[in-house]
């Protein structure tokens, strides 16, 4: 109940809707609009598709509600802080000589660490697997 609460705080849900294209795919758009011969399809995260009426073949509401993006004020609070220096983060040391022997940033580098394995010493790739 607490995290539905919280959720809600920051983000107002809005309506979608579901377009069937006539090749049987479909697609989760905020809205459309018939242009003549057109249909506008206003995407969920800005822009919007133009294609002929023929291509769609049914359009319903979409059941799952969507979050609308922040606002501009509520997006700049939220922006990601540099990455710890290398003193504050497992192997930083390590991280940052070897970075900076191969000319590397040593930024990307602990931000790759961080997305592959969370600096588990023990993690491994699930590509490691299929090889």
């Amino acid at each position: 109940m607490l995290v539905t609460v919280l959720c809600g705080a920051f983000a107002a849900d809005a309506s979608a809707e579901l377009v069937f294209l006539s090749n049987g795919r479909d697609l989760s758009v905020r809205t459309h609009r018939i242009e003549g011969d057109s249909i506008v399809l206003v995407l969920r995260d800005g822009g919007e598709i133009t294609c002929p009426r023929s291509l769609v073949a049914s359009i319903a509401p979409d059941e799952v509600p969507y979050p609308e993006p922040a606002t501009d004020e509520v997006a700049s609070a939220s922006t990601v802080a540099p990455l710890a220096s290398p003193a504050g983060v497992p192997y930083g040391h390590l991280i940052e000589a070897m970075a900076t022997q191969h000319g590397v940033d040593p930024q990307l580098v602990r931000a790759v660490i961080q997305v592959e394995s969370a600096y588990q010493a023990r993690a491994r790739s699930l590509r490691a697997q299929w090889a």
